[in-house]
């Protein structure tokens, strides 16, 4: 992460986290819940995120030497910024979306979160064993759900070649469960 971390100024990154709203017990009791919303509705900050996003990506692929072939995007935030990267290095965005959301020949699989259990799907056709893929979610606690979208690209043949997320909880350790030292980035350590 240092190595795209030098691309970007740090004073944009605190600002994005100093403005982003930090809701408690939200959705349970316990939990600290990060509202990458509340950034989106300043147009400027918003803006800032983004770019922010793009240049990290684009240096870990410049640096790591890194092919991606396709944007896999995490229900719902994921979407918003895979939607923003998948364009910039046009390539395809594929959805991982929440049970019953899709159509057709579905791959399914089942995760834990810190703090529910839930299902997240894949269209078994949107990828094959060519494709190399970004995985991006807003962000990463326990690793469950982008342990679970890892998992779900792997039953395609696909490979996951990087992941991304805004937001990284470090105190959980998601990222071990994704045995990704060199290939996950995270803007904020939270």
């Amino acid at each position: 992460m240092d190595r795209v971390r030098k691309h970007i100024n740090q004073s944009d990154i605190d600002l994005i986290q100093e403005k982003t709203k930090k809701i408690p017990d939200f959705p349970s009791k316990g939990v600290l819940f990060y509202d990458l919303f509340s950034v989106l509705k300043d147009v400027e900050l918003s803006q800032k995120l983004f770019q922010i996003s793009v240049d990290a990506i684009v240096n870990f692929l410049i640096e790591s030497q890194q092919e991606i072939t396709a944007v896999v995007g995490l229900e719902s935030r994921g979407f918003l910024l895979g939607l923003v990267i998948a364009d910039r290095l046009k390539l395809p965005f594929i959805p991982i979306r929440k049970k019953n959301k899709l159509p057709g020949n579905l791959l399914k699989i089942t995760y834990s979160t810190e703090y529910s259990q839930d299902q997240v799907e894949l269209q078994a056709d949107s990828l094959d064993e060519n494709c190399k893929v970004l995985i991006i979610d807003d962000l990463m606690a326990t690793g469950g759900t982008m342990k679970a979208a890892e998992e779900l690209v792997k039953m395609t043949k696909a490979e996951v070649a990087g992941y991304f997320c805004v937001f990284e909880i470090i105190f959980f350790e998601g990222k071990k469960k994704l045995n990704a030292e060199e290939n996950f980035i995270s803007l904020i350590k939270i």
